[in-house]
């Protein structure tokens, strides 16, 4: 059992600690034992749960240190103006661009590492973005959320074989690491100030970019628009100008049934609208209905949908691969895989667009590049053509897609595939017919024209092996899935969309937190998955929340979380409510049960002080059973998910010979290290003097906030004060309510 010393002279006990630990004390045993001989460890201000924000009684997660990402607000900008503009003082973006470019490009000087992960470019990155200025609103926010996750999948997809576990290793995901923990650097200094300044704190200053976008007339520059080989014309060039302006004049109540992504686009994307549709009217349209549809399918954060149980593991259908030689990112079909039917046409293309979506992100599909489609069709035949599907998918990538494909190849074909084909052209323009190339014979060698051998399945005669690859990208697709859930909460102005614990909404930098994690998540080995088990691959927001907020660092939160994970893999606590642990209280004479929940929807466990007999039951099989329930309580409630409990201490008739210091030295390591925060209200009744006396002596250890929480009740006002919390339907009849208990529990 571990024990946490501190040189505090001040002793603060974890909250379930102190609560449970009156159970047991009394004026003559804690002057027989003692806190330090009651309890294997003693505790300290500097390590308790919480710690105030001077002039309020609200709680807040501490976040340490950096010494590796951080650098002084007073240290000066980079003198590279190249990669950092004089106005990047707004809110870093510029920066944040630069990065990227670094990240994808390498360093103008130093061109020859430009294919590789390593430290030249990463030291670039560190002085573009670590030496900030004294303004640390700039690293507020979703703009670091969604720059550290261009970091951790810009290259996420390659696989040559020389160099594919540093593209899949740990060096991308310490650079998002340090991105994320910067920012909570930053926001913890800028706390510290106003609290210094002991000004009431208020929320950051909304961000640059989520105010309303100001509408650009005309065209970001005059320099060439080109995409795909094709240069505007100076025609091209008017129509764009023109189409800006008539963005400009959409209306206020137009507006409120578009996507905001139609006031943001790139010229070159509005060329591509030109290029599909021949006509600026045309283009403008087809974008509103673009805009409409984005709206109505939520598709601007379609980033933050999982779809990983629509697939086996290593057996999705589509999916993109590194770009070809000529740059363009493979989009490839395994029709063979394809069952008609099995996923929903409508749910399949929501899959597809968000694979689009994210090539949109890495790749720069549609602004720098077309996309180049492979449809591998080895061992596919009629039984796995689905009509239904191309209907539903075809007009959502030439409507809102439109000049993305740049060509389509399709190997090997049949006779049978040239009738689906004299069917599916019918569907096409002519400029659209022509992308499509269909290999026959020595389908290999024309595809290895433009696909390099290592990015051309082995299923089509090249080197890649696409389930493998599939599979050790699957943590990386997770962990992007789940830093857009957040990069959305950032954005989101809608409080059902908030990650909170009971009922505090979690903040931007707890956000932040939640995000690091996630990262370190994503960085487990595969030895470390084994030992954790598989508890912290599924864990929630939520609890990670918990954990932050139990502790003082986001390090010291993942120390925990691993630790817990370790502990659930060891005890096989995930399968535990498959456990028959009846025997360990017998119907009738259960110690805790749960009732129902209270008026504010609180689970209600109720512990009967009076039927405990010290040394009856194993410490370890007792501490088992209270897991269980708490386990049960998780199921069926949201126990530690999303609400806490609301305990009731039952004291009538129990005195000393109820109280187990041994089974408390057991239990209490179990909850505080592996279920924090899980309480909310401890409601104890009837309490007398003596409870009394030794409450106030315990009390002035606790802060407020605990103190607040515990409910010491009287003889005379028990019941009252219970029911003004929870109705009587859920009161024990022992406590003066209505509620039939264990009949050993009634005295």
């Amino acid at each position: 059992m571990m024990k946490e010393v501190s040189s505090s002279s001040r002793t603060a006990i974890p909250r379930l600690v102190r609560i449970l630990l009156l159970l047991s004390l009394n004026v003559q045993s804690v002057t027989s034992f003692g806190t330090q001989s009651l309890l294997p460890y003693s505790f300290s201000a500097s390590n308790f749960i919480y710690k105030h924000a001077s002039g309020g009684g609200n709680t807040r997660a501490h976040v340490k240190r950096n010494q590796v990402c951080m650098q002084t607000t007073n240290e000066a900008e980079t003198k590279n103006r190249e990669l950092v503009q004089d106005d990047s003082r707004l809110l870093g973006s510029r920066r944040l661009a630069a990065l990227k470019e670094v990240m994808t490009k390498g360093p103008l000087h130093d061109e020859h590492n430009s294919k590789l992960l390593g430290s030249s470019r990463l030291a670039v990155a560190k002085d573009i973005v670590l030496k900030t200025p004294a303004d640390s609103n700039r690293f507020l926010g979703s703009t670091r959320l969604r720059q550290t996750r261009q970091i951790l999948f810009e290259r996420a997809a390659e696989v040559r074989q020389s160099s594919s576990s540093k593209v899949l290793g740990s060096r991308r995901l310490g650079k998002a690491r340090e991105i994320l923990m910067m920012g909570i650097k930053e926001i913890r200094s800028m706390r510290k100030d106003k609290q210094q300044s002991m000004r009431t704190p208020q929320p950051p200053a909304r961000r640059v970019e989520e105010a309303t976008p100001s509408i650009e007339v005309a065209p970001v520059s005059d320099e060439s628009i080109v995409f795909a080989g094709q240069a505007a014309t100076e025609e091209n060039k008017k129509d764009i100008r023109k189409i800006r302006q008539w963005i400009s004049e959409i209306s206020e109540k137009e507006r409120e049934s578009m996507s905001e992504w139609i006031f943001n686009r790139q010229d070159v994307e509005i060329f591509r609208y030109l290029l599909g549709f021949r006509s600026a009217k045309n283009a403008f349209e087809k974008m509103k209905a673009t805009a409409r549809w984005r709206k109505s399918e939520s598709i601007d954060t379609i980033l933050s949908e999982d779809f990983s149980q629509l697939f086996e593991p290593g057996k999705e259908e589509m999916l993109y691969l590194p770009p070809d030689s000529k740059g363009r990112p493979i989009l490839l079909y395994r029709s063979a895989l394809h069952t008609p039917g099995r996923v929903d046409p409508v749910l399949f293309c929501r899959y597809i667009t968000q694979q689009t979506e994210k090539a949109i992100m890495q790749y720069k599909l549609g602004t720098e590049v077309e996309s180049c489609v492979l449809v591998d069709r080895i061992g596919s035949g009629l039984k796995n053509q689905d009509p239904a599907l191309l209907r539903e998918l075809v007009p959502i990538i030439l409507n809102h897609y439109p000049y993305q494909v740049g060509k389509v190849y399709i190997a090997p074909i049949s006779p049978t595939f040239n009738v689906i084909w004299g069917i599916l052209k019918l569907l096409l323009d002519e400029s659209a017919r022509k992308r499509f190339l269909l290999c026959d014979g020595d389908y290999t060698s024309t595809l290895l024209q433009d696909i390099p051998a290592e990015l051309l399945p082995s299923t089509l005669g090249g080197e890649l092996d696409v389930e493998d690859w599939l599979k050790n990208r699957r943590d990386l697709v997770k962990a992007d899935v789940e830093l857009a859930i957040l990069e959305k909460q950032l954005d989101s102005s809608i409080s059902k969309e908030s990650i909170s614990w009971a009922n505090k909404p979690a903040k931007e930098e707890e956000i932040m937190g939640i995000a690091a994690v996630r990262v370190y998540i994503a960085e487990l080995s595969d030895k470390e998955k084994e030992e954790l088990g598989p508890w912290i691959a599924g864990i929630e927001n939520n609890d990670i929340l918990r954990f932050l907020r139990a502790h003082p660092s986001v390090d010291g939160a993942w120390a925990a979380i691993k630790r817990t994970s370790k502990w659930r893999n060891d005890e096989k606590i995930d399968s535990i409510l498959e456990e028959d642990l009846s025997y360990v209280m017998p119907e009738g004479k259960e110690e805790f049960f749960y009732t129902g929940v209270d008026k504010a929807g609180r689970p209600i466990l109720v512990y009967r002080a009076a039927t405990h007999v010290p040394g009856k039951i194993d410490e370890k099989l007792y501490c088992r059973y209270v897991v269980q329930r708490v386990e049960q309580g998780r199921k069926k409630y949201g126990l530690g998910k999303n609400v806490q409990a609301c305990v009731v201490v039952d004291r009538i008739g129990s005195g000393l010979k109820n109280q187990d210091p041994a089974l408390l030295r057991e239990l209490l390591p179990c909850f505080t290290t592996h279920f924090p925060g899980i309480v909310g209200n401890i409601y104890i009744a009837p309490v007398n003097n003596v409870f009394f006396f030794v409450w106030s002596l315990l009390s002035l250890l606790l802060d407020e906030d605990t103190k607040n929480s515990v409910k010491l009740l009287g003889k005379s006002e028990f019941t009252s004060e219970l029911l003004g919390v929870m109705d009587s339907e859920v009161l024990p009849k022992n406590l003066g309510g209505e509620c039939a208990v264990p009949s050993a529990g009634i005295f």
